[in-house]
């Protein structure tokens, strides 16, 4: 197995990779820095882009736009990065929440979560986005929400409490309905805690351990199989790109580290990769109603 830090930066938190195949670019969402970066699979052509209102995720669309979750909405963003589209706030009674990670299932919904910005307070919530822009609530009570995953048979969705150290399971129809969560993996408190994750070829759930310093692999029935030790300590996403979704690339945050940490972790808040015997499976694309598109563009026209 090789690993190497592709992108040197010290990211405060880097978050939510997502690998673009057309545009052969690995992007992710810089939350302190409130922006947008995206480089080639070894790191080169780096781009920025400083987002007003925040960045928290990124995830591809059937329309060729990026949709984004910004701390307090969602965000549509053509391939220039220019803003078509910003929903009003969410949760605006909420002033101690925002956004954190969000990933798009297999119906095509963007399932996106909330947390208190202090985690001291079980105000997270779960988030439904359908192909009309209009967003519900799905599930409630998460201190920290984090890293949706779905198994490749699309009958599951994974999605974690990283301040209670668990990662709950629920059952996914075909239209996007879930069930009631069940737990699925409780961390040890050596581990760390669970942040992003995704699902690889064979169903088996990768795991960010922030504070963990490490990369951790599950079988589909919860099973510890595989632990990637990383150089740094606060993990915090990971993400299949790269030729056949062959590599895993990994963010990583400067956040929470004390002065010797960030002494003897140079390349704390650099974006990694991880090759191995191990592939992923595209992301999938947010459905938008081309209607709902059309008139979009004809208001911003």
């Amino acid at each position: 197995m090789q690993i190497e830090c592709v992108f040197n930066e010290r990211h405060k938190l880097a978050e939510g990779p997502l690998w673009d195949a057309q545009a052969q670019r690995l992007l992710w969402a810089d939350i302190e820095g409130q922006a947008l970066h995206s480089v080639r699979a070894d790191g080169s052509r780096h781009r920025k882009q400083v987002l007003p209102g925040g960045i928290t995720s990124v995830s591809l669309t059937n329309s060729g736009h990026y949709l984004c979750t910004a701390e307090k909405g969602f965000l549509l963003l053509s391939k220039t990065l220019a803003e078509i589209w910003r929903s009003q706030m969410v949760e605006a009674t909420l002033s101690t929440n925002r956004f954190n990670d969000a990933k798009v299932g297999p119906s095509g919904h963007l399932w996106a979560g909330t947390m208190h910005r202090k985690m001291s307070e079980p105000d997270g919530n779960l988030y439904r986005l359908n192909r009309n822009l209009e967003w519900s609530l799905q599930d409630s009570g998460y201190l920290v929400s984090n890293g949706p995953a779905f198994s490749p048979d699309k009958k599951f969705m994974w999605h974690t409490d990283s301040k209670r150290r668990v990662i709950y399971r629920f059952r996914m129809s075909p239209r996007g309905r879930i069930s009631a969560r069940e737990e699925f993996i409780r961390f040890e408190e050596a581990e760390g805690y669970p942040d992003g994750m995704t699902a690889d070829a064979e169903g088996c759930v990768w795991v960010a351990c922030f504070s963990g310093g490490r990369i951790m692999r599950f079988s589909p029935a919860g099973e510890r199989l595989l632990r990637v030790d990383l150089p740094t300590s606060n993990i915090t996403s990971c993400a299949f790109g790269g030729e056949g979704y062959r590599s895993l690339f990994v963010t990583t945050a400067t956040v929470g580290l004390n002065k010797k940490q960030r002494t003897s972790e140079p390349l704390a808040g650099g974006i990694f990769r991880v090759d191995g015997d191990f592939q992923g499976l595209p992301p999938y694309e947010f459905r938008l109603n081309p209607k709902i598109l059309a008139s979009l563009q004809d208001d911003d026209a």
